[in-house]
C-alpha cells in the first residue's frame, strides 16, 4: 500500500471520528468533497498548505495522520462492508454482535441511534438485517459499543 493511500486512510479515520461528512468538511475547508474523497482514497495528494489546514480544521495532529496505523481500522471496516454485501453468515455475525455489544452498553434502539445521529428505523433494520450499514454509519457504530472488527473473522 502507497504512502499517500495510508495517510488518506488515516486522514479518512480523523474526520469520521469527529462525525462531520465529507460535504460538510468540503464546505467548511472551502474546498469541492471529490476532492477530499480522491485525497481520502490515495488518488490525489494535496499541497501542503492545504493539507495542513485540513487537519487543523479536524483538530488532527500532523503525526497521527502522516505516521499513525488508523489506516489499518479504516481498511478493516470498509473490507467488513463490502464482505457484508457479498456473505450473508459474515453480515449476521457483524448484526448479533452489534447488538450483543449495544445491549451490553445497556444502551436501546432509541439511545444509539440519537448517540450516533442515525434514525431509529434506519439502526432498526440494520439490526434485523434488511440493509448492511453504510462505512460511515458501521464506523459510529463500532465506535459506540467499542467493537473492533477483525480483518479475518471467519464465521
Amino acid at each position: 500500500m502507497t504512502r499517500e493511500k495510508k495517510i488518506g486512510l488515516n486522514f479518512r479515520y480523523a474526520r469520521l471520528q469527529t462525525g462531520v461528512q465529507i460535504k460538510k468538511f468540503a464546505e467548511s475547508v472551502d474546498d469541492i468533497d471529490v476532492i477530499i474523497s480522491n485525497f481520502e482514497r490515495g488518488i490525489w495528494v494535496p499541497s501542503f498548505r492545504k493539507f495542513v489546514k485540513w487537519c487543523i480544521t479536524l483538530n488532527a495532529s500532523l503525526d497521527r495522520i502522516v505516521y499513525g496505523n488508523d489506516y489499518k481500522k479504516m481498511l478493516s471496516l470498509q473490507r467488513a462492508c463490502e464482505r457484508m454485501k457479498k456473505d450473508k453468515k459474515y453480515q449476521e455475525y457483524i448484526f448479533d454482535t452489534l447488538i450483543k455489544k449495544r445491549e451490553e452498553k445497556g444502551l436501546s434502539l432509541s439511545e444509539a441511534s440519537k448517540i450516533c445521529n442515525i434514525s431509529y428505523v434506519t439502526l432498526y433494520r440494520i439490526e434485523q438485517g434488511y440493509n448492511p450499514p453504510s462505512e460511515r454509519t458501521l464506523f459510529r457504530l463500532c465506535e459506540l459499543y467499542g467493537f473492533e472488527i477483525l480483518e479475518a473473522k471467519e464465521v
